[in-house]
C-alpha cells in the first residue's frame, strides 16, 4: 500500500511540475517594472521631432476644411498630435487634395491653415494630377515656391505614395524621385524630402531607395498595417507589434551599411499604420472587422506608436476620417450602431492620446529613458519628462505591477490616467494621485488597458 501511495504522489508531483512549466503568462498577475530616469534611451544621439503623428485623409463630409468641420478640428486640437501628413497636388496652381477621389473644391490653403491653427506640423505628400505618382518636377517645384513666397513654407515633403500600386518598380520610382527632389531643393535647399512611401515593409525596396536616392533623401518612409489581405487573431496581432521595432532597427542598420554618411542624417518614418487597411479582411464581425471599435485597437496602436518612437522613428496613424480607420467617426450609420455621434473619437484616438496627453495631461515628449518589464504581455515606455505609459495586452488578466524608479526624489506622486476595456470610446479616466516612496509604487493594470503615470 505504501508503494502505491508513493507512486500516486510521484505522479501528482510530475503533473504539478508540468503545470508550472506550461502555465500561461495570463497566470502571472504580479510583475516587476524598472524605470531609470537617469539613463537615456537615445537612438543615433537624437530624438525624432515628430514622434506621434496622424494623417489628414481629406475624405469625409466633416473634414476640417469643410464648413461643418469645426467639431472635427476641435477633436484634432484636443488630441495634440505632433504633426499630420496631408496629400496635395499642384493642379495648375490651384492646390487641392491629391487623394484618390479626394475633394477638388477645397483649396489646399484651407487644409493647411486649419492644421496650423491647432499648432500641428504639416508634411505634404505630393501627388500627381491623375495618379499618386505621375508627378511633374516643375509642378513639385512650384508647390515649394508657392508656400515659400507666401511666408508659410512647408519644410517636409513625401514624394508620391505607394508607387508599386501604380505599377512602378522601385528603380522607376527612384529615377522619378531624384528628378523631383532636385527640382524642389533648387527652390528651397532647406526642405526635407522623403520616399518611397512603399505600401508595405520591404527591406530590399528600401535598400534600393537608399542606394539610388539616399544622397538626396532625408526621410525613408514606408507603410505597415497589421492586416488587410486577411485577418489575424488578436493575440497574434499584438505579438506582431514587435515586428515594428525589428523593422526600424533593420532599416537603420541597412542605412549604416549602404550609406554611412546618412546614418545620423536620415530619419525613418512609418508613414501609415492602422489595425487593418480595410474592414473587409475576412473577419466575421459587424460589417467586417469591427475590432476597430474595440479596446484591442487602443492597446495595439499605443504599442506600435511607443515602439517606433522609442527607437527614434516617426509614425503617422492613418487617418483622421476614413470609415473605421478614422481617429473619429465619419459615418453616421457606424456611429449610431455604437451609440455615438459623428466626430466622436474611435478607440485608436485614445491609444495615441495616452502619449500626447491631449487636453487632459502633460505630453510624453520625445526623449525616452530606460524602462523594462518582466512580462511579455506588458509594454512600458518612459520619458525624460517623467511620463510613463504602461500597456496591458492581456485580454482577460489584470496585472499588478511593482514599479521600481531610479532618479526620482524620495517622496513624489504619480497622477494616474487609464483607458477602459469595457468602454473603449470613452476618454481616459483620472484615477487620482498615488504616492511614490523611495522609488516604489504598486499598481494594478486592468485587462486590455493603457495607463499613463504623470509623475510630479
Amino acid at each position: 500500500m505504501k508503494h502505491i501511495i508513493k507512486y500516486i504522489l510521484a505522479i501528482f508531483a510530475v503533473l504539478a511540475l508540468y503545470a508550472c512549466s506550461t502555465s500561461s503568462d495570463e497566470n502571472q498577475p504580479s510583475i516587476d517594472a524598472n524605470i531609470n530616469f537617469d539613463s537615456r534611451f537615445q537612438v543615433n544621439g537624437k530624438a525624432a521631432e515628430i514622434c506621434f503623428g496622424g494623417t489628414i485623409s481629406t475624405y469625409g463630409r466633416t473634414a476640417i476644411a469643410q464648413p461643418n468641420g469645426s467639431i472635427q478640428l476641435q477633436r484634432l486640437q484636443d488630441i495634440r498630435l505632433d504633426g499630420y501628413r496631408i496629400p496635395m497636388k499642384w493642379n495648375n496652381g490651384n492646390i487641392v487634395s491629391s487623394a484618390v477621389e479626394g475633394p477638388q473644391n477645397i483649396s489646399g490653403n484651407e487644409w493647411i491653415s486649419k492644421l496650423r491653427e491647432i499648432g500641428a506640423k504639416v508634411i505634404i505628400v505630393i501627388g500627381g494630377n491623375h495618379k499618386n505618382n505621375d508627378i511633374n518636377p516643375e509642378d513639385a517645384a512650384n508647390m515649394v515656391r508657392y508656400f515659400k513666397d507666401r511666408g508659410t513654407p512647408i519644410k517636409e515633403w513625401i514624394i508620391g505614395n505607394e508607387p508599386s500600386l501604380d505599377g512602378l518598380t522601385i528603380e522607376q520610382y527612384c529615377a522619378m524621385f531624384n528628378n523631383i527632389a532636385d527640382a524642389m531643393k533648387a527652390v528651397d535647399p532647406t526642405i526635407k524630402v522623403g520616399g518611397p512611401a512603399w505600401a508595405s515593409y520591404d527591406l530590399n525596396a528600401l535598400r534600393t531607395f537608399v542606394q539610388l536616392s539616399g544622397t538626396r533623401a532625408d526621410i525613408v518612409d514606408y507603410h505597415h498595417y497589421a492586416m488587410g489581405e486577411s485577418f489575424l487573431d488578436e493575440a497574434e496581432a499584438l505579438l506582431q507589434t514587435r515586428n515594428y521595432e525589428n523593422e526600424i532597427r533593420e532599416i537603420r542598420d541597412m542605412i549604416k551599411a549602404e550609406l554611412p554618411e546618412a546614418e545620423y542624417r536620415m530619419e525613418i518614418q512609418l508613414g501609415e499604420y492602422n489595425w487593418s487597411f480595410r474592414r473587409d479582411n475576412g473577419y466575421p464581425g459587424w460589417k467586417g472587422d469591427d475590432r476597430f471599435y474595440k479596446a484591442v485597437t487602443t492597446v495595439w496602436a499605443a504599442t506600435v506608436a511607443g515602439l517606433f518612437a522609442k527607437n527614434g522613428g516617426r509614425s503617422f496613424q492613418y487617418s483622421d476620417l476614413n470609415g473605421a480607420l478614422g481617429l473619429t467617426f465619419g459615418n453616421s450609420e457606424e456611429a449610431t450602431h455604437f451609440g455615438k455621434n459623428i466626430n466622436d473619437p474611435n478607440p485608436i484616438y485614445w491609444g495615441l492620446f495616452m502619449f500626447t496627453g491631449g487636453n487632459l495631461f502633460r505630453h510624453f515628449g520625445n526623449e525616452f529613458v530606460q524602462a523594462t518589464t518582466t512580462h511579455n504581455k506588458v509594454a512600458i515606455f518612459a520619458s525624460k519628462s517623467k511620463n510613463v505609459v504602461i500597456i496591458n495586452q492581456s485580454p482577460n488578466s489584470a496585472k499588478t505591477v511593482h514599479f521600481n524608479f531610479d532618479g526620482l526624489p524620495r517622496e513624489t506622486v504619480a497622477e494616474i490616467w487609464q483607458t477602459s476595456h469595457t468602454n473603449p470610446f470613452d476618454p481616459p479616466v483620472n484615477k487620482g494621485t498615488h504616492p511614490i516612496r523611495s522609488g516604489k509604487l504598486i499598481y494594478t493594470l486592468p485587462a486590455y488597458s493603457v495607463t499613463t503615470l504623470v509623475i510630479k
